[in-house]
């Protein structure tokens, strides 16, 4: 996306906008992919700091990767009422768009987070053979190797500035 409202708008340094207001307080570590200037798509290693989270709209997709520890918290369900988390490491967890519910996180919670825009997706289906036949699936702390090592080979692309040789200069 372009402009001042896109996916890589950024907030003091370079960071995804978008991924920010997913996650509230949280603190980027090491580079983002918004420096270098992905198309539709951003990636960060992020701190979930412990505290309230507002609910918020979503327009992207996205996917939360949980490292090193055990993440727990509460998130809102229906009539404003919470349910208990708990996320473990290595799991991945989707946030489609939509209304991302209010939440509390108890301790900080280390992750991964890619966010992917609407076009991006589009752009991905058309190029297959075959379009799925389902939408974007929701996940909830599952266990998904190939996605798992995904996420992390485009955040070692990112953290490295695109010195593995997947990133092309955009135009």
């Amino acid at each position: 996306m372009n402009g001042k409202s896109g996916l890589f708008s950024s907030i003091g340094k370079l960071e995804s906008a978008e991924i920010s207001a997913l996650l509230g307080d949280s603190i980027l570590h090491r580079p983002s992919s918004v420096e270098l200037g992905w198309k539709d798509f951003a990636i960060e290693r992020r701190t979930i700091l412990p505290g309230d989270k507002s609910a918020v709209e979503l327009e992207q997709y996205f996917l939360i990767l949980w490292d090193v520890r055990i993440a727990e918290g509460e998130s809102a369900y229906r009539s404003g009422h919470f349910s208990p988390y708990k996320k473990y490491p290595n799991t991945i967890t989707t946030c489609l768009p939509g209304i991302r519910p209010a939440a509390h996180s108890r301790v900080d919670h280390e992750v991964i987070v890619g966010a992917l825009h609407p076009d991006f997706i589009l752009g991905i289906e058309e190029e297959l053979d075959k379009r799925p036949s389902g939408g974007f699936r929701p996940l909830f702390g599952t266990d998904a190797p190939d996605l798992r090592n995904l996420l992390r080979l485009l955040l070692k692309e990112s953290e490295t500035g695109g010195h593995s040789g997947l990133s092309t200069p955009t135009r």
